[in-house]
């Protein structure tokens, strides 16, 4: 176990997953739930950004997923990734 406050947030976690019901396997289960719900939310977030991008025109209408690997090409430019923070963190600017 991790010591100190991590320690103590791991035996909260510990204890609300097991539920004082003593079984390994009911705590498993409960954490794999939980792993699921949060995956879940994580996909629906990748959707929703998906849609936003197609809707503003970032993306083709035809692109399903991430894995385009022409989406990708400015990553290793450090100018236009500043740009697009810029860009977020203040739309007025610029146009």
């Amino acid at each position: 176990l991790p010591l100190g406050e991590e320690r103590s947030a791991a035996l909260a976690a510990r204890d609300e997953f097991g539920r004082c019901d003593y079984s390994d396997h009911l705590m498993l289960l409960r954490a794999f739930n939980a792993y699921s719900r949060t995956t879940q939310g994580a996909r629906q977030l990748q959707r929703q950004l998906l849609v936003e991008l197609r809707r503003l025109r970032m993306l083709p209408p035809n692109c399903n997923a991430f894995e385009n690997a022409d989406l990708n090409r400015y990553s290793s430019s450090w100018p236009m990734v500043q740009a697009a923070i810029v860009a977020g963190c203040y739309p007025g600017v610029g146009f």
